[in-house]
């Protein structure tokens, strides 16, 4: 991995979406009460052989996403309703030149665009702050009691965050009186 591409891939997608973030959930002259919708376009990009310098790109993604979530956690979600998503499977012009199209069942094109309305809707604030799949069937998971109930108990659960821990917390350091 070279540290310049890398950089530049985090300037753009950390820093400048971060800059972006924080400039609109915290407009002065918004009226008092109305909700912002913030949607995250992520990936869960794929390190391959088949597609060079991926690295950088889906590390500073990731990164982002993470950030966007701790974001989500600073702002109920009254104030600020904050999804991430995965926009799905397309078959692009990058995605033609690496794979067949038959080779994958590829996602609409115009799933990402239905999804990002839906995901601004006050019908999606269940996953605030969460990072989610286009293609994934919305009403299924809703109906998933076991979804649900981690949604509830696991701060960390569909959120990009180190596997394996439920939450990152400073609290064992504390003194306690």
């Amino acid at each position: 991995m070279d540290k310049r591409e890398l950089m530049k891939a985090f300037d753009v997608n950390v820093g400048g979406n971060f800059s972006m973030s924080v400039k609109f959930v915290s407009q002065p002259l918004r009226p008092v009460g109305q909700q912002l919708n913030l949607v995250n376009v992520s990936t869960a990009a794929i390190q391959t052989y088949r597609v060079p310098n991926q690295n950088p790109y889906s590390t500073s993604k990731a990164a982002f996403t993470a950030l966007v979530g701790r974001i989500a956690d600073e702002h109920p979600v009254e104030d600020v309703q904050i999804i991430s998503f995965h926009p799905g499977v397309l078959y692009s012009e990058s995605a033609s030149a690496s794979f067949d199209k038959n080779a994958i069942n590829w996602d609409e094109m115009a799933l990402p665009a239905d999804y990002a309305v839906w995901a601004a809707s006050p019908e999606a604030s269940w996953l605030h702050g969460r990072f989610v799949w286009a293609h994934w069937d919305v009403d299924e998971l809703k109906a998933d009691k076991n979804i649900l109930k981690r949604l509830e108990e696991e701060k960390g659960f569909l959120k990009v965050a180190i596997q394996g821990l439920p939450e990152v917390s400073l609290d064992g350091y504390f003194i306690k009186n």
